[in-house]
C-alpha cells in the first residue's frame, strides 16, 4: 500500500499516517503479530516481566506506567502474567485517537487505566496526576523513537521510576522494510 503511495505522500498529497495507520486495520499491526524477529523480541520482554512477576513480595504493589505505541500489542502480551490484585497498570500516550483505541483494547483488565500525556513535554505534577518516583516498571517498547524531544522524554521516564525502579525498553533496529514503510512518518 504504501509503495504504491510513495510519490503522493512525498507531494504531501496523501498524509502517510492514512496508510500506516488506518482504523480498519494496519500494516503496524500486521508487522507486530507477524514478523518473527518482532515476535521474538515481545517474547523477550514476556519472559523478562514474567521472571520479575515470580521475584515480586506478596505484600507490594506493583505499579506499572507503559508508554503506548501506535497500538497494545505489549500491553496485551504482558497483562495476562500480571497480577491483578496488587498491580496498577497506567498506560499513557499523547494521541487522543489511539489512547481511546488503547482504553477499548484494554478494557477488561480492571487494574489498567489510560492517561493522555506527552512525554517529550515538561509535566505538571499537579495537573497530570502523575507520582514522580513512584512507578517500578517503566515499560517502553517500541516509542521512543518517535518522540519530539528524546532527551526530555527519557528525563521524564527516569523521574518517574522509583528508586531501584527497572525500565523495559525495547526498540527495534531498522530495516529496509521499516526504512521505507515506517520512514515515512518522518
Amino acid at each position: 500500500r504504501c509503495g504504491k503511495h510513495l510519490s503522493d505522500v512525498l507531494q504531501h498529497k496523501i498524509m502517510p499516517e492514512t496508510l500506516l495507520f488506518s482504523n480498519k486495520s494496519s500494516i503496524q499491526e500486521h508487522w507486530n503479530g507477524a514478523s518473527p524477529s518482532n515476535l521474538s523480541m515481545n517474547l523477550v520482554m514476556l519472559d523478562t516481566l514474567r521472571e520479575i512477576v515470580a521475584d515480586w513480595p506478596a505484600n507490594q504493589r506493583m505499579r506499572i506506567i507503559e508508554v503506548g505505541s501506535s497500538d497494545t500489542e505489549i500491553s496485551r502480551l504482558i497483562l495476562p502474567v500480571l497480577p491483578a490484585d496488587q498491580c496498577d497498570y497506567l498506560y499513557i500516550h499523547d494521541n487522543d485517537e489511539i489512547l481511546a483505541n488503547a482504553s477499548f483494547d484494554l478494557e477488561m483488565w480492571s487494574f489498567v487505566s489510560t492517561q493522555l500525556l506527552d512525554l517529550s513535554q515538561d509535566i505538571d505534577i499537579s495537573e497530570s496526576g502523575i507520582n514522580f518516583g513512584s512507578y517500578d516498571i517503566v515499560i517502553a517498547a517500541n516509542t521512543l523513537y518517535h518522540s519530539d524531544d528524546l532527551i526530555k522524554a527519557q528525563n521524564n521516564i527516569k523521574k518517574m521510576l522509583a528508586p531501584k525502579g527497572l525500565l523495559l525498553l525495547l526498540e527495534r533496529q531498522s530495516d529496509r522494510f521499516m526504512d521505507m514503510t515506517f520512514g515515512l512518518q518522518a
